[in-house]
């Protein structure tokens, strides 16, 4: 007995078996924990009902490969213009049977990665707007991948005798409830037990399945290896192992006169080998034996009676004897007498579309089937009752036009017989064409000649009037990305933005309809370009003094530069916050100190400072940029300090105490001596008679000179000394003075009289 492996092929069915208790455990736990995984729908509100999902075939488990259609059916009575369906993510799912479909049917094939709650939405235009229904209630599609395939093995008793067992091996946790055998892809037996007998069987080759029962639904597992199952009696190489044959020209008609060449073909090894065709089973010719692994064996000027099946099988020597392969796979071909036409080529659109947009290229491409040696191509254009044929190559390109629709065909021709056949024509088909879209007109909010980063602005794009259509679409075309995609609301869509250094490319929008299953754009709209700009940098503020500390009356300078110098500038400054304007008293703005032909500097005079302009001072500048004047981010803050040297006209406190005080000791002195004056009056005769003997004498009186007062001149006693007293009111009276001042000694020790000092 020989044994050799080959990989088999899977199938489904479905019957209804009770389910084995752990299987189906094992299956409802993987349910639950997919449920908890899927996002909870989300309804957007809307005007519209809700619609409901229903899927068909409805079954609790689904197989790959398995094809399901879900339909979304509106409220009855309803005048819907499109569906739209939505997997567990929330995403839109298309039909998988044509592409991309707005109809309520959404056509699917079970896979393991499919598994999930579907929903569906509808719209409809009212008025011009688009209404949006809400979400129907989800509907849960649970697809299972089919069991492991299991292991096939063969034992015999004794080994290499008859009769030969074939024992079917289900992987461990799975639970069988039948198992199936089978001889080259047919089923031979099906039954509850894993072993079946073979006597007498055919060779093989022998695969075998096993059914599984999951909630009421049967699963048949994947197919095991093959094996090729040798009964005792003459060698057979296995099915791997079997030859091709190949024909050429492949036919498969071919006239009288013609010639074929048949080519087996078999496993390259270094064995020799002796080939055979047959014709109906039946020997044609054999060859020799050769180190070759292919032969050909040519049929010329076939006639009538050479119709009919072929096939070809090999020997290989090996100890002494020859084995034999299987046949390959038959191949057949008539021949008559009668030059017939090559088969019909397929003519193709390239891109395929329902319908096409008036002015878009299209090609048409002529397939000739495989094998034929087309010599040339023809196309036909039926415009009404005119037909034009055009000798092309394989592609006939067009452009698609509006009115009356054109009808294409396509043949080509061959040579037989030194003869050129035209074959068959292909299926017609015709070029269907819309009117294209006009372009929309994209607009910009506020209008600026600059963008700073984080401002916001927005992007309206508005179909022309009259126009109908579905959504619009906002590009950036610096990305070439689809940023937003907006629905039509009374022919306009607006995207808001928010300013970025990276999103300063131009923007285009599109707009766009379904028209015939078809999705149609329109071209881009106009371009606009949102140039973005940074803030100006931050200028620096300095004073003179430096320090910031002034006293009252004394000038002051602030003064404030900007980084570079690049542009147009306009510079403020600010106290404690208040923008100091021109004009404003005990303030000079001067903006271009201390280069007139700078535009980096201002500055800020105070001629003479004032305790109101104590405070924080800042500065800032707008820049020209674009046409647009830009505020920079103000300066560090200076704080500044008057002090204040003199009351200017005010009373109490608001001078400094010192000065107060001396003030204060300063008037009191003057009282005092105002009333010692008004004493000195009673006694001036007495005065004056006592002491008229020393004045009259010469040298009684010391012309001395007095302090120095500031603000008046020094005086002196002498003559017409007497008369200053009496303006004063009275003479003071003197005392005697017997002091130092400074080290030094008055001139004399005599009482002097001397002018009141006020």
């Amino acid at each position: 007995m020989a044994v050799y492996g080959t990989q088999g092929r899977r199938r489904v069915t479905r019957q209804q078996h009770p389910a084995k208790p752990g299987m189906e455990l094992r299956v409802l736990l993987c349910v639950l924990a997919s449920l908890q995984s899927l996002p909870r729908p989300v309804s957007p509100a809307g005007p519209l009902p809700a619609p409901t999902i229903t899927v068909d075939p409805q079954l609790p488990l689904y197989v790959p490969g398995e094809r399901l259609t879900l339909r979304c059916s509106a409220p009855q009575g309803l005048a819907v213009s499109s569906y739209q369906f939505y997997n567990q993510q929330g995403e839109r799912v298309f039909s998988e049977s044509d592409g991309p479909s707005m109809g309520p049917w959404l056509v699917l094939t079970a896979a393991p990665g499919k598994t999930g709650a579907y929903s569906c939405e509808y719209w409809a235009v009212r008025d011009g707007k688009n209404l949006y229904s809400s979400r129907s209630q989800p509907v849960q599609v649970q697809v299972m991948d089919f069991p492991l395939a299991p292991a096939l093995s063969a034992i015999s008793d004794p080994p290499g005798r008859s009769p030969v067992t074939l024992v079917c091996s289900a992987p461990q946790g799975f639970a069988p409830a039948r198992y199936r055998f089978l001889r080259q892809g047919t089923v031979i037996a099906s039954q509850p037990g894993a072993r079946l007998k073979l006597n007498g069987a055919t060779p093989g080759p022998y695969t075998c399945m096993y059914e599984v029962d999951v909630s009421g639904t049967t699963i048949l597992s994947l197919q095991s290896i093959s094996l090729s199952v040798q009964q005792p009696g003459p060698s057979v190489l296995p099915e791997t192992f079997r030859p091709t044959l190949r024909l050429s020209p492949p036919g498969p008609r071919f006239t009288t006169r013609e010639s074929v060449t048949l080519t087996c073909s078999a496993p390259s090894w270094e064995k020799t080998m002796k080939f055979c065709f047959l014709k109906a089973g039946e020997k044609v010719t054999c060859t020799g034996l050769a180190l070759r692994d292919s032969q050909s064996y040519q049929m010329s000027r076939l006639s009538l009676a050479d119709s009919g099946s072929y096939t070809c099988m090999y020997w290989v020597a090996e100890h002494g004897q020859e084995i034999p392969s299987p046949e390959s796979q038959p191949r057949s071909f008539t021949v008559t007498d009668v030059l017939l036409p090559p088969p019909a080529p397929q003519i193709i659109l390239d891109p395929p579309k329902h319908i096409y947009v008036q002015g878009e290229r299209v090609s048409l491409t002529c397939s000739a089937p495989g094998g034929e040696e087309v010599r040339g191509y023809r196309f036909y254009e039926q415009r009404g009752e005119r037909i034009s044929e055009l000798d092309e190559g394989t592609s006939l390109e067009r452009t698609a036009e509006t009115g009356q629709t054109a009808v294409y065909t396509c043949a080509y021709w061959i040579v037989r017989s030194e003869q050129a056949i035209m074959s068959e024509k292909s299926k017609s088909l015709s070029i269907p064409v819309t009117v294209p879209l006009l372009v929309p007109t994209l607009a910009l909010h506020p209008q600026l000649t600059v963008y700073l980063p984080g401002e916001k602005v927005s992007l309206t794009c508005s179909a022309p009037h009259g126009e109908v259509v579905v959504g619009f679409r906002f590009h950036q075309h610096r990305r070439d990305q689809i940023l937003a995609e907006r629905p039509a609301a009374s022919g306009t869509a607006r995207m808001e933005l928010t300013v970025q250094a990276g999103n300063n490319g131009a923007y285009t929008c599109q707009s766009w309809r379904w028209e015939a299953g078809q999705l149609v754009v329109s071209g881009n709209s106009n371009s606009i370009i949102v140039p973005v700009s940074d803030r100006p940098p931050q200028p620096a503020l300095s004073m003179d003094p430096p320090s910031g500390a002034v006293s009252e009356g004394f000038p002051l300078l602030l003064t404030c530069t900007a980084p570079g110098d690049t542009g147009e500038r306009r510079f403020h400054f600010y106290q404690d916050g208040a923008q100091v304007l021109p004009g404003d008293a005990g303030f000079q703005i001067n903006p271009s100190v201390p280069d007139p032909g700078s535009v980096n500097v201002s500055v800020l005079s105070i001629p003479q400072a004032h305790p109101n302009h104590t405070g924080g001072f800042t500065c800032g500048y707008e820049e020209n940029i674009r046409g647009r004047w830009i505020l920079s981010p103000r300066s560090r803050v200076v704080n500044i300090m008057v002090n204040a040297t003199r009351s200017d006209g005010r009373r109490g406190w608001d001078l400094p105490l010192p000065l107060v005080a001396g003030c204060g000791a300063g008037g009191a002195a003057l009282v005092l001596l105002v009333l010692l004056g008004c004493c000195c009056r009673k006694k001036k005769k007495a005065l004056q008679q006592r002491s008229h003997e020393r004045w009259d004498q010469p040298g009684a009186y010391n012309h001395r000179r007095l302090p120095s007062i500031p603000g008046r001149k020094s005086k002196r006693r002498g003559k017409g000394a007497e008369n200053v007293s009496s303006r004063a009111g009275c003479k003071s009276v003197g005392t005697e003075m017997a002091f130092q001042q400074r080290g030094e000694k008055l001139v004399s020790g005599e009482v002097v009289y001397s002018e009141p000092l006020f």
